[in-house]
């Protein structure tokens, strides 16, 4: 039988966000566990409080964090060309970003 392979803490992260991602969007916040996160990432639940804390910190990680990255890029985005451009392209653009945030493989 083969050793199991040590993950290293940033793989186990992306692991946690990823997982989290999907189960927040199919269960909402009130309905997912963090049990059932940790089982489809893969990883121990301890790992996921080691990690993140709490499960509110791991859906702000996962959730928010990301949206207002997106947000703000979108922001400085629009400033540099506020005065250039129709504002359907822009909107169009920022449409798009946010799909892909929310598209769950």
């Amino acid at each position: 039988m083969a050793a199991a392979r040590r993950r290293r803490p940033g793989e186990i992260q992306a692991l946690i966000l990823k997982a989290a991602r999907e189960v927040f969007t199919a269960k909402g916040y009130d309905r997912a566990t963090t049990r059932e996160i940790a089982a489809a990432a893969g990883v121990l639940e301890s790992l996921l409080f080691t990690n993140f804390g709490s499960k509110a910190k791991l859906f702000d990680a996962a959730v928010v964090s990301p949206y207002a990255d997106l947000v703000a890029d979108y922001v400085q985005h629009w400033n540099r060309t506020a005065p250039g451009g129709p504002p359907q392209r822009r909107i169009t653009a920022v449409i798009g970003a946010l799909h892909e945030l929310a598209r769950v493989d």
